[in-house]
């Protein structure tokens, strides 16, 4: 239970316990229990502990998982980076296929997890600081596979199914003359002895 109270547009920091106007207070907490601060006390707690609440998953992190911002309070953005690439992942699909994030995960289990073409899981390749680390909870392991024409989403792709599919340009004539290329030069591969 929130210990804050509401009077008239003023609220009860429950740590300071000062009265300040409501534009103090993340009122969007999406921890219920736990008391919502007013911004000032939240600034100090947040430097003093070297972590901060995520206003979108609610989880404690290292201020290192939330983005710089210049004008945010303690220099970060609210929202960790792994929430941020969820949420740009989902505006993206919707905006440029028209899939929401249900429609996303109902073909991806439809799918069973699997890439359309080649039976594979696909692994997302997301830019760390300083190297690249692979990981399968922020990004999708599987990419939307449309027509470009109509605009259809056919279904999910692995990375190198996709990009395959892409550099043939989705032409059936061309991906047969790929097959027929491989299976003329499969057969006539020596064999190599060690």
């Amino acid at each position: 239970m929130r210990s804050t109270y509401r009077v008239t547009g003023w609220f009860e920091c429950p740590v300071c316990r000062e009265k300040k106007r409501h534009g103090f207070f993340d009122l969007d907490s999406p921890n219920p229990t736990q008391p919502i601060h007013c911004s000032d006390c939240e600034l100090r707690i947040t430097l003093e502990r070297g972590t901060k609440q995520c206003r979108l998953c609610g989880e404690y992190k290292s201020l290192g998982e939330f983005h710089k911002h210049h004008s945010a309070r303690a220099g970060r953005l609210n929202e960790c980076k792994s929430c941020t690439r969820l949420r740009s992942r989902d505006s993206f699909t919707r905006r440029r296929y028209g899939l929401s994030q249900q429609d996303y995960d109902a073909l991806y289990a439809a799918q069973k997890g699997m890439c359309a073409i080649c039976g594979g899981e696909g692994t997302a390749i997301i830019a760390g600081p300083g190297s690249l680390k692979r990981t399968a909870r922020h990004f999708p392991l599987l990419y939307v596979d449309h027509d470009h024409i109509t605009g259809r989403v056919r279904g999910l792709l692995c990375h190198s199914c996709n990009s395959g599919l892409g550099s043939f340009k989705d032409n059936v004539e061309t991906l047969s003359a790929a097959i027929a290329y491989l299976a003329k030069h499969n057969q006539e591969r020596p064999i190599m002895h060690p």
